[in-house]
Formats: C-alpha cells, sequence, structure tokens
C-alpha cells in the first residue's frame, strides 16, 4: 500500500493540480471560434449553392418564355426576377438581381419598344462577355445575375463579409 502511494507522488509534481484545467480554459475560446468560423462558413457555401441554382432556374425558365408575353402583373423581366428570388429559398432579395434579354456578341440590351421592359436593370446584367452568333441566328440569350453579401463569423476576431455572385446565360428559345 506505502508503495502504491509513493509511485503516484512521484508522476505528478507539486502544484499541477490545475494545469489541465488551466489548459483547457485558454484553448477553449480558440476551439469555439475556429467551429464557429466552420458553422458560418457553410452557411455561406450552401447560401450561394442556393443562389447558382436560382440563377439557373431563372434562366432556363426567362429562355422558354417570350419576352412579349403579357403576364397578368409585371414585365417579362420582372417575373423572372421574381422567379429566382423565390427559387433562392428567400435568401435573395429583388434588389439583388437582375434579369436581361441581350442580342448579340457584345450583349446589347434587346428592347423593342419603349414601354416593353426586358430588363430589371435597364442594362445588361453580365458584362464583357462574348457570345457566338451564327449567320441568321439573332443571338438572343437570357442573362440572369445575382449578387449578396455574406458574412463569416470569427469570434473575438471579428467577421468576414464577402460577396456572393451568380451569373447564368441561357439561349432564348423563344421569339421576343
Amino acid at each position: 500500500m506505502r508503495h502504491a502511494a509513493h509511485a503516484s507522488s512521484r508522476r505528478r509534481g507539486k502544484g499541477d493540480e490545475g494545469v489541465v484545467l488551466v489548459e483547457f480554459a485558454l484553448t477553449l475560446p480558440l476551439l469555439i471560434m475556429f467551429l464557429l468560423g466552420i458553422f458560418t462558413g457553410g452557411m455561406v457555401v450552401n447560401s450561394k449553392l442556393s443562389m447558382a441554382h436560382a440563377t439557373r432556374e431563372g434562366a432556363r425558365y426567362a429562355s422558354s418564355v417570350a419576352a412579349s408575353q403579357t403576364f397578368s402583373s409585371g414585365t417579362w423581366a420582372s417575373n423572372v426576377r421574381d422567379l429566382v428570388v423565390e427559387r433562392s429559398g428567400s435568401d435573395l432579395q429583388t434588389s439583388e438581381v437582375c434579369v436581361a434579354l441581350v442580342s448579340g456578341s457584345g450583349g446589347t440590351l434587346a428592347v423593342k419598344s419603349p414601354t416593353s421592359s426586358y430588363s430589371t436593370s435597364g442594362s445588361p446584367c453580365i458584362s464583357g462577355q462574348t457570345y457566338p452568333v451564327t449567320s441568321g441566328d439573332p443571338g438572343l440569350r437570357v442573362q440572369v445575375s445575382a449578387s449578396r453579401p455574406g458574412k463569416i463569423e470569427m469570434g473575438v476576431f471579428g467577421a468576414m463579409t464577402v460577396t456572393l455572385r451568380e451569373k447564368a446565360t441561357a439561349k432564348s428559345e423563344s421569339t421576343a
């Protein structure tokens, strides 16, 4: 019995009783910040995936609906924009979505008359994008883009704000 007590006292030095608790107290905030960053970063990635899905769905829908079609309310562009907002699961707001019907390789806005609105922003959504136009092909295409801020929390180190952007283009299958 005396030998076991003596061996136990040899393994631990004097004054080491609270070291593990102090080390845990020092590393716990770092661990929590790391886990918070992973969690909020995952939420931002999920939001970006939702935006990508919504913009693709909007471009697909808009490419199959004639821009000259009449709706019970709103224009072609505003109805497509509303569909994108709906498909995003309300991650996007209408002010964060741009929808346009463009033509040509430079992306000229396809407006047939001053009363027809083929763009929610008044200009093409995706600039600097070339699109091959073959002879006889009017080159009409739908552009949908969305942009919104995302925030990754890092505890006492603050937060990192990122801008999430998504773009989708689809060839228009209907005549404008």
